[in-house]
This record gives structure tokens, sequence and C-alpha cells, in this order.
């Protein structure tokens, strides 16, 4: 085991004290551990979700369901649209 000394702002020092103090968990360390896997759980997560979402675009991409974004007429719409703002 690796010992490192840090410092934690009062706030999360509270709050690791307040769930040792639960009796749920027998250390700050185990506090922290396991907010760490909560934290790779969700990033695992959002990446699945990313993974699933991009498969479905390539998948939509590949039958011809849509098409590549033209900036130059992305470009246009927004010049319009700035140009027909009224500062006041």
């Amino acid at each position: 085991m690796v010992s490192k000394t840090y410092k934690l702002p009062s706030d999360i020092d509270e709050r690791l004290s307040a769930h040792v103090a639960t009796g749920a968990y027998q250390t700050r360390d185990d506090v922290l551990r396991e907010a760490l896997d909560a934290l790779e759980d969700r990033e695992r997560i959002k990446l699945e979700e990313w993974n699933r979402k991009n498969a479905i675009t390539m998948e939509q991409s590949d039958r011809g369901e849509v098409q590549p974004l033209d900036l130059d007429a992305v470009l246009e719409r927004v010049e319009a649209r700035i140009a027909g703002l009224t500062i006041k």
C-alpha cells in the first residue's frame, strides 16, 4: 500500500468523516474507494452510451440516411441570423 499525505478542502473532509460516522464505512479510504468506483462506473456508462449512439449514426450513414454537414450553408445561416439582429 502506498501512503501519501494530502490536504482536503474542509467540506470534503467533513463529508468523508460523516460517511465514516454512519458506520457504513470503516475508514475514509473506504469512502474514497467507493466514490472512485462510482465515478468510474458513471464514466463507463457514458462511454457505452456514446458508443451506442455512434454505432446508430454509422449505421444510418451506411444506409444513406444522413448527409455530411455543409459548413458553408451553416455559416451562411449564422451570418444571416446575425445580420437580422438589431441592437437596442
